[in-house]
């Protein structure tokens, strides 16, 4: 079985580096970016077994965000986010993503959602 490519969209350099180990600790070839603009180009050449997006970013951010990862044919998206609560989830939810990982997320967090959206 081939290793899944994983896409991470985050403004926070660290959390980029972190997501980047854990991801490829468990298996995974993994591209990062700062920005969803150049993410959903890097999918139109190369389409992603799942992205991990960061919900609140500069520039392409949310749900227009989210909207041109789907016209660029990305199958999965997971939104990661520390808009917790539960009405922020909620509403987050209602715009399309296929999952959400709260953050700080662990190594088993990101292990299942792995075995959910992409195994």
């Amino acid at each position: 079985m081939s290793r899944p490519l994983v896409y991470v969209i985050d403004d926070e350099p660290a959390i980029r580096l972190y997501l980047d180990a854990a991801l490829r600790a468990l298996g995974c070839d993994v591209a990062v970016f700062s920005g969803a603009a150049v993410c959903v180009e890097a999918a139109r050449k190369t389409r992603p077994d799942l992205v991990l997006m960061d919900w609140l970013m500069p520039g392409l951010s949310q749900k227009p965000a989210l909207e041109a990862l789907r016209a660029a044919g990305v199958p999965r998206i997971v939104v990661c986010s520390a808009l917790v609560l539960p009405d922020d989830v909620e509403r987050l939810m209602a715009t399309g993503p296929d999952g959400f990982l709260a953050k700080p997320c662990t190594l088993e967090d990101i292990e299942t959602a792995l075995a959910r959206w992409v195994r």
